[in-house]
């Protein structure tokens, strides 16, 4: 049972499980399938340990339609300080595009206490890949050609921007179908998309000045070490751990998680290479060389959106696929994939799913992010 953890409904932070170990921290995204989320894996990886889930996302979708980075942080780390003793170790995992999220909140909580940071397969935002992102879900909902606000003003008028046009266009490819606009399953759908969209927005437009004297341990997870950087970090900053090859069905394997939870399970001395962490199932890889390079396929690729399952809509009509993937309307006519592609995801529970992300690839029973 999750135990909302912050103030004004926002519900960026949830506490997963109770302990009276190291306390972890996962940022991490909605689940879009039956697979847990991380968040989830990491809590049934670590028992005794308290563990808080950070949804970024959860926070978006409430009234403020943007919030820079350094602000979601600072409520997670409150809101963390609160249900916790302010000393002692604590571990901050980052997954993807919530890597850059999870600095800050590692950062805040080394000016008290050792913060350990984990990132797992990050990847780091770019102007474009918002871009990129909102002419897809356009492109999907029929409007190829529809060009993205401007993204260098007022970020809350961007996002309003991008949230009203997108509106416009569901509004149309709905009435098209001969589907209700107004009903529920669209209107959580736009707002899913919003929350994406301001999101990456405010990856975008982080400095990570702050985190150059952050975590005193800051440790990646990916499948190509040699080409990861980590912005605002100097290479010998942060050790690199490769992953198996990535599974892209279900990212997120127990292999994975049991490499996770190797780093969790141990504390080495920033000073000793972290070359000699015990390992699960016996084996850990050695940390590799920093080379330089953009890991994440940022603002190149594989943006993404939502897919959906089947849901019944008002009158009896049914969307074959709502809004984020074939929408079946009166008289069966299919407009095609709308506003999403990417795995898994749609409507289930009334809650929308993402799927793949615009910084990466993600996912496993995690939204791709």
């Amino acid at each position: 049972m999750t135990d909302p953890l912050v103030d004004g409904g926002d519900m960026l932070l949830r506490r997963l499980a109770a302990g009276d170990a190291e306390p972890i921290l996962v940022a991490d995204f909605q689940a879009f399938s039956s697979a847990p989320r991380l968040s989830q894996l990491v809590c049934n990886s670590a028992p005794g340990r308290p563990v808080y889930q950070v949804d970024p996302l959860a926070a978006l979708s409430q009234d403020r339609p943007y919030i820079s980075l350094a602000d979601l942080a600072a409520e997670a780390a409150d809101s963390f300080a609160r249900s916790q003793p302010a000393d002692g170790p604590a571990y901050v995992i980052g997954y993807c595009s919530a890597s850059a999220l999870a600095l800050h909140i590692a950062t805040l909580l080394a000016r008290s206490r050792e913060a350990t940071a984990v990132l797992l397969r990050p990847s780091w935002p770019s102007t474009q890949s918002v871009e990129e992102t909102f002419s897809t879900l356009a492109a999907n909902m029929g409007a190829p050609q529809l060009p993205c606000p401007e993204l260098d003003g007022d970020p809350d008028r961007s996002v309003r921007s991008m949230e009203e046009q997108l509106a416009e266009q569901l509004a149309v490819l709905t009435s098209s179908q001969g589907l209700d606009a107004s009903a529920d399953t669209f209107g959580e759908l736009l707002l899913t998309y919003r929350s994406w969209l301001a999101f990456l927005l405010a990856c975008s437009n982080d400095s990570r000045a702050d985190t150059a004297d952050g975590p005193s341990t800051v440790t990646v997870l990916a499948e190509a070490p040699d080409s990861v950087t980590v912005p605002g970090l100097p290479a010998g900053r942060f050790k690199v751990y490769p992953l198996p090859v990535l599974d892209d069905e279900n990212p997120v394997t127990p292999e994975v998680v049991e490499l996770l939870a190797a780093q969790l399970l141990s504390r080495p001395d920033p000073s000793d290479g972290c070359d000699n962490h015990p390992a699960i199932g016996g084996w850990l890889p050695q940390p590799s060389a920093q080379v330089g390079g953009l890991r994440g396929r940022v603002g190149g690729a594989r943006a993404g959106g939502l897919r959906g399952r089947k849901v019944r809509g008002r009158g009896g009509a049914r969307p074959g696929r709502c809004a984020a993937g074939e929408v079946r309307g009166r008289g069966g006519a299919r407009p095609g994939r709308c506003a999403a592609r990417g795995r898994g995801g749609g409507v289930r529970g009334g809650v929308m799913r993402p799927g793949k992300c615009a910084a990466g690839v993600c996912g496993g029973g995690v939204a791709r992010g």
